[in-house]
């Protein structure tokens, strides 16, 4: 199948408004609250409690599930498409570009990433981390293929699916909730499998890639896209994949490699993407210049009123060379 691509520069520089957004927000209301449940009763001693490793990674997973939460996401998306006089039912694959595709670089790094995989028609390929679905709806779209997606988050997956109804890829698309650590796949279910921007969320990448590695075919693909760290300096928080230290698991291109090598794997080629990131970000800040408010749809309507702090974090530690987004493919042997 011919590939299609509908890259759009102006669309591109509307998508992330907000990463150079400078103003603080007035009034803000913070993105999480605790809230504590107070007793009359003495609060009794606790008892040491053994947790395995099992319940270590699902609270784990929990976190990071509420991490990207939001509340009311496709109501969200639906008001941001009538804004623009859009109705759910006209709406296209690149219409929810601008607020699907949630790592650097929007839609021109979804182009260059899937540009060096060889989907097709006939391709069953899984999206690993898929969130909302905007680079399995992408796939689909300009190659035919057969796309299942897997994602922490039960809001992301039931507005995905939404997205996917809208804009007719439902029959092409499938998105489940499920952990990228225990997926519910049938050894060698895919002939390609591929993650962007999730690695930053899972921190044994052995164990990552050895399942990844199980679902796949022999001589299947495996393409990642991962924000990966460049030097050992701590990160400014908070960034758009973690509040804090806690949840953030970046590592560097060495770790990948020797986990997919680990896994079966063999790397055959590997993009330093921070030049990319860089200019990006560059033409962004100056076709926003003088621009009062975010367009109607972008990454700003997926983290609310964090958007103005966690981008220009993320910004900065680029600039500073803490990160950098990093491609990798590989062949599973």
């Amino acid at each position: 199948m011919t590939k299609t691509t509908f890259f759009d520069e102006n669309l591109i520089e509307r998508v992330l408004w907000q990463f150079t957004m400078k103003e603080q927000r007035a009034n803000a209301i913070p993105a999480t609250c605790r809230y504590a449940r107070y007793s009359a009763n003495p609060t009794p001693t606790p008892r040491p409690v053994k947790i395995n490793e099992s319940d270590r990674t699902m609270n784990f997973e929990e976190k990071i599930a509420t991490h990207y939460g939001h509340g009311n996401l496709t109501a969200a998306i639906r008001s941001g498409l009538q804004a623009q006089g859009i109705t759910p039912e006209q709406a296209s694959v690149e219409d929810l570009g601008p607020v699907d595709e949630f790592h650097i670089g929007g839609r021109a790094a979804t182009v260059h990433f899937f540009d060096q995989i060889d989907l097709s028609e006939t391709s069953k390929a899984l999206d690993i981390g898929c969130g909302l679905g905007g680079a399995a709806r992408y796939a689909a779209h300009s190659f035919g293929s057969q796309i299942e997606g897997i994602d922490l988050t039960p809001e992301y997956v039931e507005t995905g699916g939404a997205l996917c109804q809208w804009v007719g890829l439902s029959d092409k698309v499938n998105l489940s909730v499920a952990s990228a650590l225990s997926m519910p796949f049938e050894s060698g279910d895919f002939d390609i499998a591929y993650m962007m921007h999730v690695g930053m969320n899972i921190e044994d990448k052995r164990a990552l890639f050895k399942e990844v590695a199980r679902v796949l075919k022999p001589g299947g693909t495996f393409a990642i896209y991962d924000i990966m760290r460049s030097n050992d300096e701590d990160l400014v928080y908070p960034v758009p994949w973690a509040s804090s230290a806690e949840t953030c698991c970046l590592a560097g291109p060495a770790t990948y490699r020797a986990a997919l090598e680990e896994g079966g794997f063999v790397v055959r080629q590997e993009n330093d993407r921070r030049d990319f990131a860089i200019d990006f970000f560059e033409k962004m800040k100056k076709a926003n210049a003088g621009q009062k408010s975010p367009p109607p749809l972008g990454l700003h309507v997926l983290m609310q009123q964090t958007t103005a702090e966690k981008i220009p974090n993320m910004i900065a530690n680029l600039q500073a060379g803490r990160i950098k987004p990093v491609e990798i493919y590989a062949v599973k042997q």
